[in-house]
């Protein structure tokens, strides 16, 4: 599991995107938010450790009441997606763990990873309608007010990418916190955003939940 954290904390942080560019940053204000972001956690060696307790200890609970399984994948997966929290907790590397460590439980793992999936693209879709609701007031609430800044890079990211910037934000934290708000202020068409939106939480849902879980069985045999 511990190879898994750490590819995961890979996506996460966002190196890999520099690969996508050519060896280029996709866009130099990605490194600004992960830096910022990763102020607040604690070491990644301790978080690592920290986290395969708490996903044995989530694992344990889930096989013992299978029936709350699912709801509690899908809150996860809606709350890490939804504008803001997205940006305390590190999703990718959250549901990495967990799908390593349910694949290695004997856990069912095609049902959570729709779960995760349906909550992350709910997640989306209400900071989406939040942006249509709010438009440019946006900045006048919590945190945006006392951090203008994390909307203007998500404005940028969004007016350089379109559609790309939805797929992307799913695989990226700091980005994930704003993109779908963004797309809401600027009034994407409900259409193209529902499209992305849901391709990328069903990858996103499968390739962390049932890839990192299958893995884990491999590894377990």
């Amino acid at each position: 599991m511990a190879a898994l954290l750490t590819f995961s904390a890979m996506l996460e942080s966002g190196p890999w995107l520099d690969k996508l560019a050519g060896g280029r940053r996709l866009l130099p204000c990605l490194r600004d938010w992960d830096t910022k972001a990763h102020r607040h956690r604690a070491t990644p060696k301790a978080a690592m450790q920290q986290l395969e307790l708490w996903m044995q200890a989530l694992v344990e609970f889930m096989r013992a009441n299978q029936q709350w399984a699912i709801p509690i994948v899908f809150l996860v997966a809606f709350c890490e997606c939804v504008a803001i929290l997205s940006w305390l907790v590190p999703a990718t590397v959250f549901f990495t763990a967990f799908g390593a460590a349910a694949g290695a439980s004997g856990l069912n793992l095609i049902p959570l990873a729709i779960a995760a999936s349906v909550g992350a693209g709910c997640g989306f879709w209400v900071s989406y309608w939040a942006g249509l609701i709010l438009g440019p007031r946006v900045d006048q609430y919590w945190p945006f007010r006392n951090n203008p800044e994390m909307l203007k890079r998500g404005h940028d990211f969004f007016e350089k990418w379109g559609v790309a910037s939805i797929l992307i934000g799913h695989f990226f934290g700091p980005l994930r916190a704003v993109i779908a708000i963004v797309a809401g202020i600027v009034k994407m068409p409900f259409w193209p955003f529902q499209l992305a939106n849901w391709a990328a939480s069903i990858a996103w849902g499968f390739a962390l939940l049932y890839g990192a879980g299958r893995i884990a069985e491999f590894m377990a045999r």
